[in-house]
């Protein structure tokens, strides 16, 4: 949530913060003018925060990072809680943001979508590491391996069913006891291997999607 004064104006608002980050004052009427002007919020630069949509808030809390001309900003989750045309419009700021001011923009979000309408370069994290570092153009021509496990019971005919007809799509395979764990590449593949095996017969226990966030990053996926 933007950390705003709900009682101060939007103007008043960016000037506190010039005096907070020390920002001359025969400079801080012009940097105020540039990031409203920068962020679309002139029309609303008399209102109260109180009195603003969240989305409105968003913009705000933008344009006060603007106000000492950062070479770097970075962003936690700005298309949380906003309703799709304000994540689009926040979006082609951000990107006004970029070209206009120069600026490196580091964006986090789940909202895959989101960015990759925006972004250049694209890093998928995964309980804390690395699993995906590429330029979009290079991601939308390749299809990252990406783990995802189905587990069947096992019956018979089902290792034959795999061996012959799945084999294409299949990392690894292993059986313990009642169960027969699969290995896949990528979420599409589940898709595929779940509806050939139960139209052919055979029960399945569990799916677990493994590297989600990085699997929604398929060349696939990128084009749906």
């Amino acid at each position: 949530r933007p950390a705003l004064s709900e009682t101060l104006t939007v103007t008043d608002n960016l000037r506190y913060w010039t005096r907070a980050t020390e920002i001359e004052k025969s400079t801080a009427d012009g940097a105020i003018a540039t990031a409203l002007d920068r962020l679309d919020l002139a029309g609303i630069a008399e209102q109260l925060v109180s009195t603003l949509s969240r989305g409105q808030r968003q913009r705000v809390a933008l344009a006060r990072m603007l106000l000492v001309d950062p070479h770097v900003l970075v962003l936690d989750e700005p298309f949380a809680n906003v309703d799709p045309p304000t994540r689009g419009l926040i979006g082609r700021l951000l990107l006004r943001i970029a070209t206009d001011a120069a600026a490196t923009v580091i964006v986090s979000s789940h909202d895959l979508d989101q960015i990759k309408s925006i972004a250049s370069t694209i890093l998928v994290l995964d309980a804390g590491h690395v699993v995906l570092h590429q330029a979009l153009e290079d991601i939308l021509v390749t299809s990252p391996t990406v783990g995802a496990i189905v587990e069947f019971e096992s019956v018979p005919g089902f290792a034959s069913f795999l061996e012959h007809e799945l084999h294409q799509m299949l990392i690894t395979r292993s059986d313990s006891g009642s169960s027969c764990t699969v290995e896949v590449q990528t979420r599409s593949a589940v898709a595929d291997l779940v509806e050939a095996s139960v139209q052919s017969g055979f029960p399945l226990y569990r799916v677990d999607p493994g590297q989600a966030l990085s699997a929604l990053l398929e060349h696939r996926n990128l084009h749906d």
